[in-house]
């Protein structure tokens, strides 16, 4: 998040919280949905207001011959703007 918005990552303490997933399997096709809140504290001497973000994810995953599963699909939705947040 930090480096998409042009910060330096190494210069917040991160938190996650969230709902790690809901699997479910059909045949050879599965999904998981889960959701997140994310809060980048500035380190002290750090300039800057915390950075909040939070959304929700969907990633459907398809079985290979294998037996292995790999990410067919994959999307995800944001709350509030974090670029917003930081100002």
């Amino acid at each position: 998040m930090a480096v998409a918005i042009g910060l330096d990552p190494e210069d917040y303490t991160w938190t996650t919280e969230g709902d790690p997933g809901k699997p479910d399997v059909s045949g050879d096709l599965g999904y998981i949905w889960s959701t997140y809140a994310t809060v980048a504290t500035p380190k002290p001497g750090v300039e800057g207001k915390p950075i909040r973000d939070s959304g929700v994810s969907l990633f459907i995953m398809r079985r290979q011959e294998d037996g292995a599963w790999k990410v067919a699909l994959g999307m995800s939705t944001r709350g509030k703007n974090p670029v917003d947040s930081a100002k």
